[in-house]
């Protein structure tokens, strides 16, 4: 986890939320302005993704060698 410090995508963040939970309230940007110096934000940020496709191209670069 890394803490979201950069100002723009925290505004893009909870603007994304209140569209999600609070869709067509005209006021929702005014909230947003007055509480985002009081919102703490975190993000995740993976490591490393593992999956079939992952899998399927390790097959695929074993068999050229």
């Amino acid at each position: 986890m890394q803490p979201v410090t950069d100002t723009a995508e925290k505004l893009s963040a909870l603007r994304a939320l209140a569209e999600k939970y609070s869709p067509g309230i005209p006021d929702n940007e005014d909230e947003i302005q007055h509480s985002l110096n009081y919102v703490f934000m975190t993000k995740l940020v993976p490591e490393w993704i593992t999956g079939k496709q992952a899998a399927l191209e390790v097959r695929e670069a074993a068999t050229t060698l």
